[in-house]
């Protein structure tokens, strides 16, 4: 009789196991599924500072060049017009008080740059300089400017 009972018992036994298990399981899943949002959301983020970095650069690299033109070459005279030569290409400037031209760089991004120069008396410059890690500019592209003012 004795063994009768304890029979019993050890059958009602059977289901704990495969509950264990299946605690276990959906603990590890739910950790799994936790890691796994965390690093999609990662990659996003780094995407985004990839594409930051290629607009920041062309932005850059475009006021730099204006830059270089109206410092070394006072190409951007308000009386006359004159050709500025960046990442080889060539942009006639210059002859009025604002001037503005658009570079694309071989890695696909590229810079919108307007010059300002208040008149041929003032020695004060304003380089704006918008940068686009894709062109042409489309809703997914990433803008980074840069503004200079000059007074020599």
């Amino acid at each position: 009789m004795i063994f009768k009972i304890i029979n019993f018992f050890k059958n009602k036994k059977k289901g704990f196991v495969l509950l264990l298990s299946l605690i276990i399981v959906s603990i590890t899943l739910v950790f799994g599924v936790g890691a796994a949002n965390i690093i999609i959301g990662q990659v996003g983020i780094s995407g985004i500072a990839r594409d930051s970095k290629y607009a920041f650069f062309a932005a850059h690299s475009g006021a730099e060049c204006a830059l270089y033109g109206d410092v070394i070459n006072n190409i951007f005279s308000t009386s006359t017009s004159g050709t500025l030569t960046c990442a080889g290409q060539n942009f006639t400037v210059g002859g009025s008080s604002v001037s503005s031209f658009s570079i694309n760089f071989t890695d696909g991004s590229c810079a919108n740059v307007t010059v300002t120069k208040p008149g041929p008396l003032s020695s004060a410059t304003n380089i704006k300089s918008r940068g686009h890690n894709k062109c042409p500019v489309n809703p997914a592209t990433v803008e980074r400017g840069i503004e200079v003012d000059l007074n020599l």
